[in-house]
């Protein structure tokens, strides 16, 4: 094998690549994303045995929108559809998010705080319980070389009034790999 064939083979597509990710950063337009969601969700006026988890499938939308080449906001919505193994009849519990994130980049990954609105409804076979509010979260992720993202985030949501007006409190653990349209 001649020298010049092999450097050009390998030696040349690795600088390309990271030639783009030096100068990468936030690109505008939406993107879809799905993924794995967890939560631990626990009653803020009980005992630790009421206390539930769940684990489901997380997708959602988001339009991200650069600021000066190093940040960027992304207005979404996130839904996971879960179950929990914790709760009588093994029912679903829908944990959704409609929030704005503002992310810092460095090259090809970000970093991003979230404020937004959480929903929780948990529904079995004789009941639904559904409960609203505020919460916030963090976020870490990396663009790849083209249109796709993988990412993880933290969620918090704090006094969601889903059990007859009993508060619960979730963490929630979220992985995603999106596409984004350009």
């Amino acid at each position: 094998m001649r020298p010049a064939r092999t450097l050009s083979r390998f030696l040349l597509p690795a600088l390309l690549l990271a030639a783009s990710a030096a100068h990468a950063g936030p690109v505008a337009g939406p993107s879809l994303f799905g993924g794995l969601a967890f939560h631990d969700n626990r009653f803020s006026d009980s005992p630790a045995d009421r206390d539930y988890a769940s684990h489901g499938v997380n997708l959602g939308l988001d339009y991200q929108v650069p600021v000066h080449g190093a940040f960027s906001w992304n207005p979404f919505f996130s839904l996971a559809l879960e179950t929990s193994d914790d709760l009588a009849e093994d029912p679903s519990v829908r944990n959704a998010i409609l929030g704005l994130e503002g992310r810092a980049w460095y090259r090809t990954m970000f970093v991003g705080a979230h404020l937004g609105l959480h929903r929780q409804v948990v529904d079995g076979d004789r009941y639904t319980r559904e409960g609203l509010g505020p919460g916030w979260g963090f976020s870490l992720g990396v663009q790849g070389p083209g249109e796709l993202y993988t990412m993880g985030m933290i969620t918090r949501a704090e006094g969601l009034g889903v059990w007859d007006g009993r508060d619960v409190d979730y963490t929630g653990l979220r992985f995603r790999i999106g596409y984004r349209f350009h």
